[in-house]
């Protein structure tokens, strides 16, 4: 608003001292930035009027989720309205390009308030959750000095895990085993079938050095991120050198889904 202001007075200027290119040039700065201001100031939540829309109503109601919702729904409205309106009056008036960035900034707005509400919601559902309360406690480790072939057929084939721990074998009691590395489809996938009767889980795995792990105390939003900065769809709970779980994306997901459906 202050540099479109200072815009108008640089053309009022121009204009009263005769310079049209300074004027024209004033002109165009001022009145760019003034669609900005008003656009960034429509209720439209996550732009900044939908941010001062949320506060309000998070202020009145004393409850963030709800009004994190009304506001990103007058954001969708407003992406609509922009979108269906805007390519409305750009095809009256004959201006294709018009139409085009209509559209293109109502499916934005549109688009960016559905996803803004659905983060909001997925760190609301996991804001006190732990990684241990959702990582999988039983689980099955593979040894290192089994072959490729032997671990295809035993937990590979007819089971819907994708990553496996590879720990030293128990020597009884109820210790945690020490974990050695992972193995996945996806090292599984670096040897062909030929290999596999003499290849090793300990060389086709992912190596301890090489993992992202966590803690049972981490908060299941962070372990989402590194879930879902890598390929793989399960990372090792450890305390210390020791395995204690295995978290899922599918675990973190069922969690999130069913929060989502208390707030519906």
């Amino acid at each position: 608003m202050l540099i479109a202001l200072a815009g108008g007075m640089l053309w009022w200027v121009g204009d009263r001292a005769e310079a049209e290119v300074v004027g024209a040039l004033a002109a165009h700065l001022a009145m760019a930035n003034a669609i900005l201001a008003v656009f960034n100031l429509l209720p439209g939540y996550p732009m900044d009027g939908g941010r001062v829309l949320r506060a309000t109503l998070w202020y009145l109601a004393d409850d963030m989720l709800p009004a994190t919702r009304v506001a990103a729904q007058v954001g969708q409205i407003c992406g609509a309205l922009i979108g269906v309106g805007g390519a409305a009056l750009g095809l009256l008036a004959r201006a294709p390009m018009l139409a085009l960035w209509a559209g293109v900034i109502g499916y934005f707005l549109h688009r960016t308030a559905s996803g803004s509400f659905r983060q909001v919601l997925l760190q609301t559902a996991l804001r006190h959750v732990r990684v241990a309360d959702l990582m999988q406690r039983r689980f099955h480790t593979v040894a290192p000095g089994l072959t490729l072939d032997l671990f295809v057929a035993r937990y590979v084939l007819g089971h819907s895990e994708t990553g496996f721990a590879v720990a030293d074998e128990q020597q009884g009691g109820d210790a945690a085993p020490t974990l050695l590395g992972m193995i996945t489809l996806r090292n599984l996938r670096r040897h062909t079938p030929a290999e596999w009767a003499t290849g090793l889980v300990g060389d086709a795995m992912t190596p301890l050095d090489q993992l992202r792990s966590v803690g049972p105390q981490a908060t299941a939003i962070d372990a989402l991120y590194i879930l879902n900065a890598g390929p793989d769809e399960v990372i090792p709970v450890t305390d210390g050198p020791h395995l204690v779980g295995l978290l899922h994306r599918r675990d973190v997901a069922v969690y999130v889904q069913v929060q989502m459906a208390r707030h519906k």
